[in-house]
């Protein structure tokens, strides 16, 4: 997945259900650029599963690696080039997740959208 010059992420999850895998040949997200958070990957509400593929981040591949920028193209770090997830407890990755690190983030919501619980396990940075 690719997808240039975009403001939040190649991948956002406000609610619902994304998982990321490894499929023939491994499936990659990568070359994407956010201005605040999450280059490749912005979660902030649902369950997002990553349990193979690869979420490149900035430092590995300077570029064509997920990156967050600011509107000069300066890279701005600890803004999770990878993968940002956010709703009461926020958990970055900020170098890439390889095929071999899983990443899991749910964010539990009751009927009037409040966060009830935050569930996250996995090769976070934090």
């Amino acid at each position: 997945m690719k997808s240039k010059n975009i403001v939040l992420a190649a991948v956002l999850l406000a609610a619902g259900y994304v998982s990321v895998w490894a499929q023939t040949g491994g499936g990659t997200i990568t070359g994407n650029t956010a201005r605040e958070n999450g280059g490749g990957v912005f979660v902030e509400g649902g369950t997002f599963d990553k349990t193979g593929g690869t979420i490149t981040g900035f430092a590995s591949d300077r570029a064509n690696g997920n990156a967050v920028k600011d509107a000069s193209g300066a890279a701005r770090n600890y803004r999770s080039h990878a993968v940002y997830a956010t709703g009461g407890s926020n958990k970055v990755r900020e170098g890439t997740a390889g095929p071999g690190d899983s990443l899991s983030y749910t964010v539990n919501r009751d009927r009037w959208y409040t966060v009830t619980g935050v569930t996250a396990e996995g090769a976070w940075d934090n």
